[in-house]
This record gives structure tokens, sequence and C-alpha cells, in this order.
């Protein structure tokens, strides 16, 4: 899955304020970076003016008194370039905004052309220290932790191992933008931008359209707060004409402040093995980062609006969401020591090289740290780990922590995989959890696991299945089935299925609205279908064949239960042996609803559909004559009047809840249950 980076500064009292000259020529450093005490806000105008020179959507204004030393003049750049597939782009001369040398004394830090030399120097003497070797110990991970304002490593961990940097290298695209940024220049959007965005896989676009006319400015704020696809391309095409260029552009800015050890291959941070970074060069570019208002002053933002001229001249206007926003919980929570502020965070991640997150904070008495992880294995809370870095701060040291699956009752384990308390609901009342299968599909990771099966001459064979589960869960389940793998029957598993967004039920069930909890990765089948797994209806009633060699032994169960999973055999309602979860039992409740139709006939109008379809298909499989056309007909009353009186049960043709009961224990299928 495509992982898109998210960017956040939390705006409160405290929070970076920014001086706001011409953009394109800012040399002032974010207030709470400088020390000034003059408080500035970003407004977002309600009804957006046209994208014209001087009429920008994005305006400052002081909340104070207070007056900001200004600017020196900009040096004039063009009012208007075109970028067309038929024209070379124009050349925009780069502006670099630099730190103001007061403003950056007041706190510490070194001014912006010492920073290619500041992490580093840093780490370097944290090394001859010897403080490193003291502050954190056991750990595995990349990490760094960096003094804003004094200058110093107060912890690091192969800090300059290569790391793979995914979709936190969109940083290093915002930068170079940054770089090249002219203000007032209006971009036409060209057929080739548009075309060349539309043409990627997993693509994410603002919608702009050939010919439609945008400041840079804006497009920069739109391609910041979204990373969409569309704006990078014509980002890319103004300032470089060509991928290529650009991405050696993102090269030479890298080496330019100081970055040692990264490349990049692309400008849309999707994964590339040749590409690469460090946690050490990742902080120094958060540290570049922080120095350009444009950044600091927005990055953290919900929303911004961004207006801009369509061909045919009328004004419209997008709002950019921070669609990453949403990352929250799957990274995890913003857990942050108390007594400091996070003033920005940068995530990202994909499954096959780990999380990585890099946060700014401020202390209670000013001052400012950068923290970074990288390579974090995906099913940990790298917000957490984080946290516990931060704590170096305080005097703590770090270490890894393995993760502890809550195994308390079901409020704690709700609250631990979906962030709700436990709801003890019924076939009829919706359980609280992901709201759509978009929505639970990010929280799931793929992986592979030990198992045993059986080839075509009846030999045991070790491979591996591949499964998806719940983030969250995975180091749970990869401990359960090297277990299972390590048993001397070496238990042969022929099919599984972890994760499947849907309602609980089945043929038949009706009356079910509640979600499976595959729908949260939270449960797994296994061996399902002709295996002897199944699934009966009545508390108690479990009819399998232990001697089917698919059949789950108690032994498997035993060690499913052993790391806090629970059985499906133990239902209250119900055995489905073929099912383990983690979220618990107890919800499982009909409470007096019947989960089934009552179904009967009437000569004049049978009733039909799938239920008698699902009614016709078992009655047929045990031998009964009938046809399987969806209609309740004399003839298939007589059936089920025949299977009524055989089993013992009152030979009315009506199917009761006690006629279901008997026949599905007797067919031992439902085509999904819970």
């Amino acid at each position: 899955m495509k992982h898109k980076i998210r960017w956040r500064l939390l705006c409160a009292s405290m929070i970076i304020a920014i001086v706001i000259g011409n953009i394109h020529t800012s040399r002032i450093l974010a207030a709470d970076l400088s020390g000034d005490d003059s408080e500035w806000f970003w407004e977002v105008s309600p009804t957006p003016a046209a994208d014209t020179p001087g009429a920008p959507v994005i305006t400052s204004a002081p909340v104070t008194a207070s007056t900001p030393t200004p600017e020196p003049a900009a040096t004039p750049t063009p009012a208007s370039v075109t970028a067309t597939p038929t024209s070379a782009p124009a050349t925009v001369e780069p502006t670099v905004a630099t730190v103001e040398p007061t403003k950056a004394a007041a706190t510490g830090i070194p001014a912006k052309s010492e920073s290619s030399l500041a992490i580093g120097a840093a780490l370097t003497q944290s090394a001859v220290s010897g403080k490193e070797a003291q502050n954190p110990l056991n750990s595995t991970i990349p990490l760094l932790l960096y003094d804003l304002t004094e200058g110093t490593v107060l912890a690091s961990n192969q800090a300059t191992d290569k790391i793979t940097p995914n979709r936190i290298s969109e940083m290093m695209t915002v930068l170079v933008a940054l770089q090249n940024l002219n203000s007032d220049l209006m971009i036409t959007v060209s057929e080739t931008a548009v075309a060349n965005a539309a043409a990627l896989s997993s693509s994410t676009l603002s919608g702009f359209e050939a010919g439609d006319v945008i400041s840079m400015k804006n497009l920069v704020l739109c391609y910041l707060m979204t990373g969409s696809d569309d704006a990078r391309m014509v980002l890319v095409e103004t300032i470089a004409s060509t991928e290529g260029k650009f991405v050696s552009m993102m090269n030479s800015a890298a080496k330019s402040i100081g970055m040692k050890n990264s490349k990049y291959v692309s400008s849309d941070g999707s994964y590339n093995a040749s590409q690469y970074t460090t946690v050490y060069d990742m902080c120094v570019l958060v540290r570049e980062l922080l120095t350009y208002s444009l950044f600091a002053g927005n990055c953290g933002s919900a929303s911004i609006n961004v207006s801009y001229t369509k061909i045919d001249g009328t004004t419209a206007s997008i709002k950019c969401r921070n669609k990453d926003a949403g990352y929250s919980q799957i990274y995890g929570g913003e857990n942050i020591p108390s007594g400091f502020t996070q003033l920005m965070e940068i995530s990202g991640g994909i499954q096959a090289t780990g999380l990585s997150q890099f946060v700014v904070v401020k202390s209670s008495d000013g001052s400012l740290y950068i923290a970074g992880i990288g390579s974090l294995p995906f099913e940990k809370d790298v917000s957490l780990e984080t946290e516990r870095l931060l704590e170096v701060i305080l005097g703590n040291t770090y270490y890894d922590k393995e993760q502890v699956l809550p195994l308390g009752d079901d409020t704690v384990r709700y609250q631990y995989l979906l962030g709700t308390d436990v709801v003890y609901y019924t076939v009829d009342n919706k359980a609280p959890g992901y709201a759509t299968e978009s929505q639970a599909a990010q929280y799931m990771m793929t992986i592979s696991v030990p198992v045993w099966q059986i080839d075509s001459n009846g030999n045991k064979v070790s491979t591996t299945y591949s499964i998806t589960m719940n983030r969250k869960l995975i180091t749970s389940i990869r401990k359960i089935f090297n277990e299972i793998y390590a048993l001397d029957i070496q238990f042969p598993i022929k099919v599984m299925k972890g994760y499947g967004y849907r309602q609980s039920g089945g043929s038949g069930l009706s009356n079910c609205t509640f979600m499976s909890m595959h729908s949260y990765g939270a449960a797994l089948d296994i061996n399902y279908g002709d295996y002897d797994n199944d699934y009966y209806l009545g508390a108690g009633n479990d009819l399998r064949d232990m001697t089917n060699p698919y059949c789950i032994p108690q032994s498997v169960i035993d060690i499913f239960e052993a790391n806090g999973w629970y059985w499906g055999g133990d239902f209250g309602i119900c055995v489905d042996s073929m099912h383990f979860e983690y979220l618990g039992l107890e919800y499982l409740t009909y409470q007096g609803n019947d989960p089934f139709d009552t179904l009967s006939t009437d000569s004049e109008n049978p009733m039909k559909g799938y239920k008698i379809e699902n009614l016709q298909d078992r009655l047929k499989e045990l031998g009964f004559s009938v046809n399987t056309d969806g209609v309740y007909s004399s003839r298939t009353k007589q059936a089920v009047i025949k299977f009524q009186t055989k089993n013992g049960l009152e030979a009315t043709g009506v199917v009761d809840y006690k006629t279901w009961e008997t026949l599905i224990n007797l067919t031992h299928y439902m085509s999904y249950v819970f």
C-alpha cells in the first residue's frame, strides 16, 4: 500500500509564529524558533480572491501590537511565467530563505550557513565524549535526539546508517520547491503535467486541468498539504522541465545543506531500493525546512483554501486537506512527555521497510528539540517510541521495547485496537470500529508465517503462508505461528483467512448488522471448507471428525489461548471451530432475536429468494428430493416435513429456529459467519 507522508504543525498559543515578508525573500525563522514574543497567525480567506499577484489566499495578520523588523527589499521577479509542454519553463532564480542572524542567536540555533555542520559536529562530539555509548542502551533501530537550542546530540544510535525514506522523501521535493520559490510567479498548468500525473498508478490528484493558472506559492502550498501528483508534476515541470533534472536538484540540495548520505531517484517518494537516507540526514532536512516561513507556518494546518484561475477566466478554489492527518492512529497516537509541546511531526512508511517519524518539540523552558526514528518495525507504535526517546531529555534511558499485547478485559482490548470502549451488541446492533473498507485497509499488514503443508505424495513439507491482519497484532501472530510450526505433530495448514471487510452473517443468517471481527483484522480462520473445522449452531455442539489431518487439534487451540486469543469453538451460541479472534466473545449474543428468518409457504403467495435456495441446497445435500429454484413450493414444503419427521422435530413444514439448527448442524457449513 502506498502510504502518503503526513506533516503537521500543531497550532496553539506556543506554536511557531511566523513573520511574513514577501514569501520568496523571507529571511525570518518562526517566532518560537527565534525567541520573538510577538504572536502571528495564518488566516485562510473564507472566500478566496482570484489567484493574482497582490491578492494571495494566505495572509498574515498581527495579533499584538508588536512590529517585526522589515525585510530587505526583494530582487524583482517576473510577474507571470507560463509553463507549457511546447515551450521551456522559465528559469526561476532560486531565492533561498535564510535565518536572520540576530533572531537565531536568541536561541543558540546556528545561522543557516552553519547548519550543514551543526548536527554533524554535535554527533561526532557525542561519540568522542562517550555519550553515545551511554545513551541509549539496548537500541537496535536508527534514532537521533538533537537539542536545537544548544546544538548538542542527546542520544543517537545508527544515526548514519542507511534507511529507506519512502514517502518522507517528499520533504526534499518540498525543499527544492522552497529554494526556487517565486511567490509572484504565475504558472499555466500544461497538458503534459496533467497527463503524466493521471497516468501514475495510485495517483493522488488535486484536480488541476490544462490551462488553469495558479501562483507558484499556492501550488507549493497545495503540494505541501496534499502531496498530490498533479501539483508535483507542475512544480517539476516549472522548476526543472523534467523529472530527471528535478531529481538532480534534489540531490544537489541535499548535499548543499549537509545531508551526507542520501540519494534520491524520484520526486514522488515512492519506494525504490536505490533511494536511501539516514536519520541524521533527515534531521538536517527538518532543521532546514523550519527556516522557511511558508513551510513552518502551514505544514500542520488541517486544511488550506488555495485559489487559482480556470482557463475560462473564472476563479476556482481547492480546499487542500491534510490527507495524512488520519494516519495518527495508524502510526500511533501522538505521545509527547508531559511538559513538552509538539510543534511539528513528519511520519511515513511502508510495510517492507518500516516506519519513520521526525518531530520537533518545545520544552517548558523554551528549548527546542528534534527527535528522529527510522526503520521501526511496522507493527510497533512509532509515536510511543518517539515519546520514550524524548524522555531522554528528562534523564531517562531509551531502550527498544517489545510489544506487549494487552490481554485484559474486552474494554482494554477494544481501546488498544480500535480506540473505543467495548459494546456488547446483538445481531441487530452495529459495532463501532472502522467506518469504511478503505479506512480499515490502512490499518492492515500482510506478513508470511511458517507453516506445514501436505504435498501430493502425502508428505509434510515446510513452506510459508501469507496472511493479512491488524498491524498491532502482528507480533502476536508471528509468535503464535512460530509456536504452531514447532509442534511435533507438524500440523498442516491448507488455507487461512485473516482480514476481510464485511458484516457478520452468511447464507440463511438474518437480522445481523454488526461488523465481523475479520473487518478489524482481529480474527482469522484456519482450514475452513471441507476440513472438518466447521460451523455448528447451538451452544455446545461440536461434530468435528478429529481424524481429518486438517482438523484443528487441541494443541493449536492451546497455543492461541496461551497468547490471549479466543477460540470460536467456545462461542456461547454456536461452534465456529475454524475461528480465532483477539477482541473477545462476550459480544456474540442474540438476546431473544432469532438469527434466522422463519420460512413457510403459501400456495397463492409462496416465499422466494436466496434464503429459500439455501434451504433447498441443504435439503438436497441430505438426499431429499427438491429443486433449487428459490421458491418455497409445495414440493419444498414436503421435503421439509420429511426432514423434520426423520430428525424428531414437529412436522409442520415451517422452518423455525430449531429446524434451522438441526439442518445447519447436519450440513456443517455457512458461507461465512463471524
